[in-house]
């Protein structure tokens, strides 16, 4: 066995930042969503993305290897999908009142 073969072997794997993107949209917009049912759903979404991100700051550190670079790119892409948000806590509110109040003006 070679040193190539052995430092490939022993590699840690990759970190995949796009993933980790999606998750805290789709936290962020789960809270958003059910915000209207349970008022502190944000507060949870808020708490558990920041839980999420101590832990991805110390495994990106300690456990993983330098991945794909995708530039700032990325980030501003997900900065823009922030916008929806409220859309999300819109539709979510419209929707649990109309069933919570039978009112349905649609």
């Amino acid at each position: 066995m070679t040193q190539k073969n052995l430092n490939k072997l022993y590699k840690y794997p990759k970190f995949d930042f796009a993933t980790k993107y999606a998750s805290y949209l789709k936290t962020l917009w789960s809270g958003a969503v059910f915000a209207p049912l349970l008022p502190s759903a944000m507060v949870l979404a808020i708490v558990g993305i920041c839980v999420s991100y101590w832990i991805d700051k110390y495994v990106i550190l300690r456990k993983r290897s330098r991945g794909v670079y995708h530039g700032p790119e990325l980030a501003f892409h997900n900065i823009e999908l922030l916008d929806y948000t409220m859309v999300f806590f819109s539709a979510g509110n419209a929707f649990f009142m109309s069933e919570v109040t039978g009112f349905n003006s649609w």
